[in-house]
């Protein structure tokens, strides 16, 4: 089986409770994303996998509404939490989406669906510049493909918190081990710095939340391209970008 599984908590140390807040229309990162995730193939059923801690109920019962099945799992756990939430489902070919990301571009996710026909592949994503893997860059509109097999593997190899909260960054951090497969980002993005679509602050939050809304009322589908060029043309949203990603990488 198949399935996509939105990583999604409500604790964050820079922006507590970032994926439930208003964030256009009444509806929040998550639900935004959740809607996004289920207009995609029907074969990718969409799973929000979660912690157990009595915050997070909030995220099941949200996506319970949404129609979509839930996992409440390890708390600080994120690897297992994530092995679990494919486990209890039975899936084993999985795309994993951090629900940090209003942004993400399904076009672009739509690309690594093709990777679970490949079974010699184990981890598949996107480089936006040589040797930059797309999850360790502030583009936030990308997603992973990733095996369970190779998740489970990850957990049988390394007991190192780091590699447990970062669920993919043993994989891609160790080709010699892993079959791993990247696509070059498009033009636009590939090499380009500067653009910051991920949500990790309240600065991050507020622009977003203002760029997503001209977009949705000039009818776009906030594609990276609608993105760029919004960003390409509004100063504040380069200098606060600019600003955040040097506060980011610090």
């Amino acid at each position: 089986m198949k399935a996509i599984i939105i990583q999604a908590r409500t604790g964050s140390t820079r922006l507590p409770g970032k994926v439930l807040a208003d964030f256009y229309d009444g509806q929040s990162i998550l639900e935004i994303i959740i809607n996004r995730c289920k207009e995609l193939d029907a074969e990718w059923p969409v799973i929000v996998a979660t912690s157990a801690a009595d915050a997070d109920k909030a995220i099941v019962n949200l996506a319970t509404a949404c129609g979509v099945k839930t996992f409440a799992g390890d708390e600080q756990d994120v690897l297992k939490r994530f092995i679990d939430a494919a486990e209890q489902f039975g899936a084993r070919k999985l795309i994993r989406v951090c629900a940090d990301n209003p942004f993400l571009d399904t076009s672009l996710l739509n690309e690594l669906l093709a990777f679970a026909d490949k079974p010699e592949v184990e981890y598949a994503s996107y480089v936006v510049a040589p040797g930059l893997p797309a999850i360790k860059s502030h583009w936030g509109i990308f997603a992973e493909y990733v095996t369970l097999e190779a998740l489970q593997k990850v957990n049988s190899l390394t007991q190192q918190s780091f590699y447990h909260e970062h669920v993919t960054n043993f994989c891609y951090g160790n080709p010699d081990q892993f079959r791993c497969e990247w696509i070059k980002a498009p033009e636009l993005i590939y090499n380009h710095t500067g653009f910051r679509f991920t949500v990790d602050t309240p600065q991050d939050f507020e622009i977003a939340r203002e760029m997503y809304g001209i977009l949705q009322k000039a009818g776009k589908s906030c594609n990276f391209k609608e993105l760029i060029a919004l960003v390409t043309t509004n100063e504040k949203y380069r200098s606060v970008m600019r600003s955040q990603i040097e506060e980011q990488s610090k």
